[in-house]
Formats: C-alpha cells, structure tokens, sequence
C-alpha cells in the first residue's frame, strides 16, 4: 500500500500537503523557527505584495498546493505590471534578481538543486520528486559531453545534504499528523480481516476455500496506519497477518527502523554508470542502500517463498522509483495474480496497469498478461468520505 492508502483516509500526506503545511507556516506570525528550505528575505517581501493587494485574506493555503500556486502568481504579475520601479519598494530587490520565476520558487532557496525542476515541470508528487533527484543527481555526474565523470564530489555531497534536509522536514510534518481509529473505513477493516482471494472470470476457487491463511502487509508509506487503525490481532477466524513497514517507521525512526527516503531503480542503465564511478556517496541515497539496515527487506523474500501469493494493490502508484522491489514480487513464480484497487474508474486503472507493466522485463511480459486481473468496477479503493 502507498501514499494513495493514507490519502484514502484523509491523511494528508501527498507532497502538496507537506509543502502547503511548510507554506502556511512560513506566513504565521506565531511560528518563530521557519522552515531550512525556504529563504526568509523573499518570503517577506512576498508578504508584503500579497498585503498591498489586499488579498491575504483571500488566499486559501490549502489550496494553492492543488492549484500548483497559480493564484499568487496571478498576484504576482500584477505586481510586476503596476510597479515597473521596484526601487520605491522597500525588501523587493532580492525578488527583482528573480522577477521571472514562479511561486513557490520565490520562496525555496536560490541554491537548492532540484524543487525548481518540480514545479518547472508542473509534476507535484513525490513519485516525481524522487525522480528529480535521481535526475539531478545524473547530471551532476556528467561532463559537458555528458559521459559519465565526476571532476569534485563536492556539488553531489550538497545535493544529498540538501535531500537530507527535505526529508527532516517531511518527518517533522508526519509528526504533527492525527492517526486514531477514528478515521478507519469499514470497507478496508473487512478487506483486511477476511484477506479475499480474487477470482478470474469462471475461476473455482475450492482449493483455498477464496480466503487466504496469511497476508502480509507491504507498507511503503512511513505511519503506521494499518496496525494503529485496524487491530489486526491474530485469531482463528482471521487470516495470520504480518506487517512490513518496508520504508522505514515513523514511530521507531532513529531507532530499529529508519525512514528511507530516495530512488529504487537500478535496472537503469545510468544506475549502472553511477556504480562505475566508485564514490560512496553517489549512492547515498539509493533505497538498495537502505534496505540494508534492516531486516524488513528479508521478511519480505521469506514470505514470498513459502509458496503461491496474490499481490492487491492498494493506493500504491507503482512508479519507477520502487522498481527494483516491485520487479522482485511482480516476476516471482509463486506470485499468481495481481489485483488493482483503482481510484474510482477505469482510467486510474489502467494508468496503474501501465505503470506495473514496467516492472516486467522485456521476456516476462507474458507474465504480466497472465497475472493482473482485468478492471473490476466493483473494486475501487475505498475512501474516506464515500457515502
């Protein structure tokens, strides 16, 4: 289960969230200690635009995020269009030196390497912020004729400091986030309390009597929702469930298992340059890496051993960054079918489809074919506020 599972209980935890959350309290008076990432001395004179306009009052924060900020750059061009004389203004020069970005790259400090990529592109998820690091940290790796070449590790030490950073401050705003029992779904208690095999069309089930004896639970996201919410005790009515916070745990983190945050492909061909390069610290942040450190990775290979398991997809993007992983319990042979919950219509799910069909290699393609079940209008995955 991914990012979409938390989302489906209105647990605010996209990339959008954490950032309109850093944004907000960037602008609240009551709050002393502003985030790293952002450089203060734009901050105020942006404040001091959307004052002079009037429109503080206006500005819903919750909704620019969503809104990829679009309503304070229209601000913004105003301001540029009524006040060609910056001078006159008193805290503006330094937003002068920047007059063509948009916001919220008014705000991110000038020499962090990758938020621009992110918002320049128009792709706010952490899928794609992932991905920008990957690609940021490709190209600090290439000389001007773009071989693979590192003339100082230097730049390559301060983008993953840089990352280091971000990911503090993400673990900060999980910790001020609300999980209790309250917020569970009926839907996602009995899909978990039952553990449902999926039947393909004119399918007998008889062998396995359609329920499952064990399930594990493969946890990408960092709280730890399912345990804290659903209760999943053990007893003979129930299939026997583990958990696997496979991304680290929020409650144990520093301790027996760290939040991993970074980039999962190294089926790539650059991966495999950047390996070349024989500088540690190039894969720093590679999820291989991290997984390491525990032995949650290991638990995983154990489960998918003991024999013949059906892979459901709950809120999870399936994108590239996690490729390695999912290529492992996607091409096993005990992995029979695999089911996606989708997000509401057939768009969502063959969108999913498509991007599960890139964890296959080019000679197992007929395993993806034979695996994923076809789109269930009757499967959707639940969310918070369905009626």
């Amino acid at each position: 289960m991914g990012n979409g599972f938390d989302l489906s209980h209105n647990l605010p935890t996209s990339f959008e969230d954490f950032v309109t959350f850093l944004v907000k309290e960037l602008f609240d008076d009551n709050v002393h200690d502003k985030s790293p990432l952002f450089d203060v001395d734009k901050a105020s004179a942006l404040y001091e635009i959307v004052n002079e306009f009037k429109e503080k009052g206006n500005i819903v924060w919750e909704e620019l995020a969503k809104s990829k900020f679009s309503q304070l750059n229209g601000v913004m061009k105003r301001f540029w269009n009524l006040n060609p004389d910056i001078s006159l203004h008193a805290g503006l020069p330094r937003l002068n030196q920047i007059k063509g970005e948009t916001y919220p790259n008014l705000l991110f400090k000038d020499d962090h390497l990758f938020w621009k990529t992110i918002y320049d592109t128009n792709q706010f998820s952490w899928i794609n912020f992932e991905k920008a690091y990957y690609k940021q940290l490709t190209q600090l790796c290439k000389n001007t004729q773009g071989h693979f070449h590192i003339y100082s590790i230097n730049p390559v030490n301060l983008l993953n400091d840089q990352f280091n950073e971000i990911k503090s401050e993400f673990i900060r705003y999980l910790k001020t986030l609300d999980i209790s029992p309250s917020i569970g779904t009926p839907y996602h208690s009995n899909y978990f309390h039952k553990g449902t095999i999926h039947q393909r069309e004119g399918e007998l089930l008889d062998y396995r009597n359609n329920q499952a004896e064990l399930q594990l639970i493969l946890n990408f996201n960092y709280t730890s929702l399912p345990e804290k919410v659903y209760q999943l005790n053990n007893s003979p009515d129930k299939p026997r469930t583990s958990i696997v916070n496979i991304h680290g745990d929020l409650d144990n983190h520093c301790q027996d298992n760290p939040i991993i945050f970074g980039y999962g492909d190294e089926m790539d061909d650059d991966y495999h340059q950047l390996e070349s390069l024989e500088e540690d610290e190039v894969l720093r942040h590679f999820k291989s890496t991290q997984y390491s450190k525990t032995h949650n990775y290991h638990r995983l290979l154990s489960f998918i051993e003991m024999g013949l398991y059906q892979v459901d997809i709950l809120g999870h993007g399936c994108g590239m960054t996690d490729r390695v992983l999912l290529n492992t319990i996607f091409e096993h042979e005990s992995c029979d079918r695999i089911k996606i919950f989708h997000y509401k219509d057939i768009n969502h799910y063959t969108e999913t489809y498509m991007h599960v069909s890139r964890h296959f290699n080019r000679d197992k393609k007929h395993l993806l074919r034979q695996r994923v079940l076809p789109f269930d209008p009757k499967t959707p995955c639940p969310q918070w506020n369905d009626k």
